[in-house]
């Protein structure tokens, strides 16, 4: 009996706990939830969030180098301390604008936040060893945001796109509607304001016309570029989710007499909106493939419409985009088990097959 506890113990000793570190912010709900399964199953995995974005605040991260030391760490939420070598996955989750102390002087503000971006991209060419396995790898995820770039690469890939005018200039921007039918406005990043009365009122693509933007003055038009786009008289929209090679493809359908320019307007009411799952044809895949390989993606959600004739047209790829959240809304989309499952069992030397879990988004909340 003693020598099989010694034997137990030897075993555990000896096993190797991958590490997964998570730069994001204080209260991302998908980190937090991805952090919660992982912990509770014994898969050998750990996941470490470190809040970049508190960095001037409460977040550290240390870089010591000379000829013969390379000691480079982090500090997570609870004070932990983590060298870098340790990680042999690094989910790119967030990276924000820095949460800044209230005591600093407003004429330090873009010396401090400056600088904190540096340091924190520092840290990501530390971890950028040929030895980590990136969800997604910074670099590539910083080029794939580009809206315009988006729609190129879509384009190379074999798939349609709506025709697209990006300008802050209102004489172009007028010739764009003056030749299409229907178009929506729509922008790079979306934004969120708070009126006097603590009303929310949010950035939604939106229908816009001739008219409209004619009474829009050129000199606030002229403040930041905008995403033209003609309207596609749609039967659905697909949201595509993507990792490791696994694809999970949900139809979303508004009633027929609540139609949304954005159908996430229909989510938010928690009415209207029917989101199913679709099986998406292997042709496509087969592209979203090659566009994933192409842009040295791991993960992505996909946004494509699926028009009255039944062509599909490609809306854009958000690469460190939500997702659990269609799994929230329809349990038999499932998107937390496999990504938890490249997450924690992916490596950089090997080729990745999905191996189910058994993780169900409603166990966990």
């Amino acid at each position: 009996m003693f020598r099989r506890l010694i034997l137990v113990a030897k075993a555990l000793h000896k096993r190797k706990y991958k590490k997964i570190l998570v730069p994001t912010f204080n209260g991302d709900h998908h980190a937090n939830l991805v952090q919660k399964v992982v912990h509770s199953l014994d898969i050998g995995a750990e996941i470490v969030l470190w809040f970049n974005s508190a960095l001037a605040s409460k977040a550290n991260l240390s870089i010591h180098l000379d000829t013969n030391t390379n000691l480079n760490s982090i500090v997570d939420e609870n004070g932990g301390e983590y060298f870098l070598n340790e990680f042999s996955t690094v989910w790119a989750r967030r990276f924000l604008k820095q949460e800044l102390p209230e005591n600093l002087h407003e004429d330090d503000i873009d010396f401090v936040r400056r600088n904190s971006y540096a340091s924190v991209y520092s840290i990501m060419q530390m971890l950028d060893n040929g030895k980590v396995c990136w969800v997604n790898h910074f670099n590539s995820a910083r080029i794939i945001d580009d809206k315009a770039k988006q729609l190129n690469e879509a384009v190379a890939c074999g798939f349609k796109i709506p025709n697209t005018l990006i300008t802050n200039c209102h004489k172009k921007a007028l010739n764009f509607l003056s030749t299409t039918t229907n178009a929506i406005i729509k922008y790079y990043f979306t934004n969120a304001w708070e009126t006097d009365s603590n009303n929310i009122i949010k950035t939604y693509t939106k229908a816009i016309d001739y008219v409209e933007l004619s009474n829009v003055a050129p000199e606030v038009f002229q403040y930041t570029p905008v995403i033209l786009q003609e309207q596609i008289d749609s039967k659905a929209e697909l949201r595509v989710f993507y990792i490791g090679g696994v694809v999970v493809t949900a139809k979303i359908e508004c009633a027929k007499d609540k139609q949304y320019c954005d159908w996430r307007l229909g989510v938010n009411l928690n009415k209207d909106v029917a989101i199913t799952p679709f099986e998406l044809p292997l042709k496509v895949q087969e592209k979203l493939h090659f566009f994933m390989k192409r842009n040295n993606l791991i993960t992505g959600s996909f946004d494509f419409i699926i028009d009255k004739k039944g062509n599909l047209i490609f809306l854009e790829i958000n690469e460190m985009g939500n997702f659990i959240w269609l799994e929230h809304y329809n349990p038999e989309i499932s998107v937390l088990d496999p990504f938890v499952s490249y997450l924690t069992q992916a490596t950089i030397n090997k080729t990745w097959k999905y191996k189910p879990l058994g993780i169900h988004y409603n166990d966990y909340v």
